[in-house]
């Protein structure tokens, strides 16, 4: 083969491996850009769900751990020598409510000790002052910001790690009927949506008012636009509620975050199994009880 030949084929080669190297590395340029594309997007995303999941009703923030609340609106440290006035001995939390419904609700009144938390507020904001703070009292919060309208206040909780996902406020003020009620509600809707869309000011929420006494559910969604496609997510829920002419509720909710049915099915074991082995602890302490008083003739 002549020398001329073998140039002609070097270089065809040569230019082919350039020509694959180029091309492998525009279709990694390519898969970097939409990789980055994406995690930009997933990052937006998350930034937004976050936001909204910060979000406060009566100075409570939905996924704030449940069991650090009822600690503080007692104005207990949370230490072993307090856990028998927040926890219960299986692993739930005191006073949780509807388990036959497993949505692990509790009345947050019986806990609350106004004066321990006004002192603790106080305490916060001279602590700032010394140290020369600008705006300690925004600094220093209460756990638990109490409105006149309503009289009671609950919150449910996922029982692993205790994050909260709803927060309920009840009013006793009697109502002639459901439009009534809706009515006198309406305005604290209104206010906690605006409140939420302030804070969280990004087209791709979008926000469904259907908070009226026609809607089987009276609610304000808030929804999570599908940069993709038209697809929402409902993220937060502000919910209203009438009961029997007596009472009215409303609630900020996360219903992505409650405990799903696979979970319920895995709690439900966990809690037959604690019920059992402490009815059997308690059932070997008697009979040793017994025993131990009983004669023992004629067993020996």
């Amino acid at each position: 083969m002549s020398k001329i030949y073998l140039k002609w084929i070097t270089r065809l080669i040569l230019g082919f491996i350039i020509f694959f190297i180029l091309f492998k590395y525009v279709e990694y340029s390519e898969n970097q850009k939409i990789y980055e594309e994406i995690s930009n997007k997933n990052e937006e995303q998350s930034k937004i769900v976050s936001g909204l999941y910060s979000s406060k009703l009566f100075g409570i923030r939905l996924q704030q751990e449940a069991d650090i609340l009822l600690f503080s609106i007692q104005n207990l440290a949370s230490t072993y020598g307090n856990s028998d006035k927040v926890y219960k001995d299986n692993g739930l939390l005191k006073n949780t409510e509807n388990l036959f419904f497993y949505d692990f609700s509790i009345k947050l009144n019986p806990f609350i000790n106004d004066d321990g938390m006004e002192s603790s507020m106080q305490s916060c904001i001279d602590m700032y002052r010394e140290l020369e703070r600008e705006n300690p009292e925004k600094l220093c919060k209460k756990p638990l910001i109490k409105n006149n309208y309503f009289t009671e206040y609950f919150i449910k909780y996922h029982p692993y790690g205790y994050k909260i996902w709803s927060i309920v406020g009840k009013s006793n003020d009697t109502f002639e009927n459901k439009e009534e009620c809706i009515q006198n509600l309406k305005p604290y809707a209104n206010i906690l949506m605006r409140k939420i869309r302030d804070e969280n000011p990004s087209d791709r929420i979008v926000v469904e008012d259907k908070f009226y006494p026609s809607a089987s559910i009276p609610v304000i969604r808030f929804l999570l636009k599908s940069e993709n496609n038209n697809q929402k997510i409902s993220i937060l829920s502000i919910e209203g509620s009438c009961d029997n002419k007596k009472s009215s509720l409303i609630s900020l909710n996360a219903p992505l975050l409650q405990p799903d049915i696979y979970e319920l099915k895995k709690i439900r074991k966990q809690l037959r199994e604690k019920k059992q082995l402490h009815q059997k602890e308690s059932i070997d302490n008697n009979v040793k009880e017994k025993e131990d008083s009983i004669s023992k003739e004629g067993f020996k």
